[in-house]
C-alpha cells in the first residue's frame, strides 16, 4: 500500500481522483466540442495572405501574343475584375493598378492579378471564328514578414468570344473570383493603433 509524504495511505486518494477524471471527461468533451463549434474571432482562420488587409488593388494585364484578336479586351477584364472584387470583399476599398505601379508594394495590400491571352479561334478549332481568351487569377502580397502566398489558385479558364464584342468574358471573371475566394475567409481590415480585432 502506498503512503505519501503526509503518511496517509493513497488508495483513497487515488479513489477520489478517479472518479474526478471519470465525471470531468464527459465536461471536457463537451467543452471541447463547443469550441470547435463556436464562431471563429478576429484572424484565426485567416490565410496569411489576406490578414490584416486595409486595401486591394486589380491588375489586369493582356498578354502582348494577344495582338489585336480582341479590341477593347484589357479594359472590360479590367472593369469586370473591379467590379467582382468589390461585390466579393466590400468592406475594403479597391483601386486599379498598372504593371509597374509602385502600389503593389504596399504591404498591406492585397492586389488580384488578371492574365489574359487571346489568340484567333481559327488557331485553336480550325475554321472558328472570332477569338478565344485564356484567363488566369492569382493574388499577390508584398509582405516580407508573411509566410508565401497560396501555392495554387483557381484553375485557369478558356472562353470563347465568337465576335467583336467582350461580353462573355463577364461571368467567367465573376467565376474566377468566386473560385479563387471561395475557400477564404473574407479579411480582416488592419486595425487601428490600441485597437483589437473587430
Amino acid at each position: 500500500m502506498a503512503v505519501n509524504s503526509r503518511g496517509r495511505t493513497g488508495t483513497g486518494a487515488a479513489a477520489r481522483l478517479a472518479a474526478a477524471r471519470s465525471g470531468l471527461a464527459p465536461a471536457l468533451l463537451l467543452a471541447g466540442l463547443a469550441a470547435c463549434l463556436a464562431p471563429v474571432r478576429g484572424n484565426a482562420m485567416q490565410e496569411p495572405i489576406m490578414s490584416d488587409v486595409a486595401r486591394l488593388g486589380v491588375l489586369a494585364h493582356l498578354d502582348p501574343a494577344s495582338g489585336s484578336a480582341a479590341p477593347g479586351l484589357r479594359d472590360r477584364l479590367r472593369d469586370e475584375l473591379a467590379a467582382a472584387v468589390s461585390a466579393r470583399l466590400s468592406n475594403l476599398p479597391v483601386e486599379i493598378l498598372e504593371v509597374g505601379d509602385p502600389r503593389l508594394l504596399q504591404p498591406d495590400r492585397v492586389s488580384f492579378v488578371l492574365h489574359a491571352l487571346a489568340r484567333p479561334a481559327g488557331e485553336v478549332v480550325p475554321g472558328a471564328a472570332g477569338s478565344v481568351v485564356t484567363l488566369s487569377l492569382r493574388r499577390a502580397r508584398h509582405a516580407p514578414s508573411l509566410p508565401p502566398g497560396p501555392v495554387l489558385e483557381a484553375a485557369p479558364v478558356a472562353v470563347h468570344l465568337p465576335g467583336a464584342g467582350t461580353d462573355a468574358v463577364a461571368p467567367a471573371v465573376r467565376a474566377l473570383v468566386a473560385a479563387t475566394l471561395g475557400q477564404a475567409p473574407r479579411p480582416v481590415p488592419r486595425s487601428a493603433p490600441g485597437e483589437g480585432p473587430q
